[in-house]
């Protein structure tokens, strides 16, 4: 078997993994979310109705809920970030392959030398670089986040004075948009939901606490 014949094999074998671990990122997400939020709802109804509660009933289902609700959501963080690791080492394998069967190469016309588009202007779409990381650090996520949401604002904003003003948007300016994708949402979710858990466990607390 010649060499090239060996990397078809290999590509096909990681587009499977590649493919695997991006079903699994999204069942993990998905379900990690149901959970909390479904908790999150019960315990908000609970705190809503701590009036009608003793403190020795209250405050142990206020605190054993929100901590599990704490606990879960730091497992589903963890989670997305571990199935997005093994996700971004196989896509890194799977652009080395490309690389090496020069699938990286614009496609030529028929007949022709020329190719359909400069190669300047050819990119992969999945390609990724060696340097990239497959996860951002706590304070990057957020700092991403805050960017990419003034980011999004500002671009609805200019959009909107140029309809206001009948003025055609700029297309030839280059987007303003920062590496903030799902992966990085979902972690961020689960982040928000474990302070929420921690907040509101707080809160029921002190309430029960103060309660006659």
């Amino acid at each position: 078997m010649s060499g090239q014949q060996e990397l078809l094999k290999l590509l096909e074998v990681i587009s499977q993994r590649v493919q695997h671990h991006h079903d699994a990122l999204w069942e993990e997400a998905k379900h990690y979310s149901w959970w909390i939020y479904i908790l999150l709802a019960g315990l908000v109804s609970l705190y809503l109705n701590l009036g009608s509660l003793k403190p020795w009933v209250g405050i142990p289902l206020t605190v054993l809920g929100n901590l599990f609700g704490c606990v879960l959501s730091l497992i589903g963080y963890n989670a997305v970030r571990r199935e997005g690791k093994m996700f971004h080492e196989a896509r890194q394998i799977r652009a080395r392959i490309f690389v090496a069967l020069r699938l990286n190469q614009p496609m030529p016309k028929p007949h022709e030398r020329e190719f359909l588009m400069p190669q300047k202007d050819f990119k992969i779409k999945d390609f990724i670089s060696v340097k990239s990381e497959a996860n951002k650090s706590f304070l990057g996520l957020w700092g991403c986040a805050i960017v990419s949401l003034f980011s999004t604002a500002s671009s609805s904003l200019c959009g909107l004075l140029a309809r206001v003003f009948k003025k055609k948007p700029n297309e030839n300016k280059k987007s303003n948009r920062t590496n903030f994708g799902i992966r990085d949402g979902f972690q961020l979710t689960f982040l928000i939901t474990a302070l929420l858990f921690i907040a509101l466990l707080v809160v029921s607390v002190i309430t029960l606490l103060r309660s006659p």
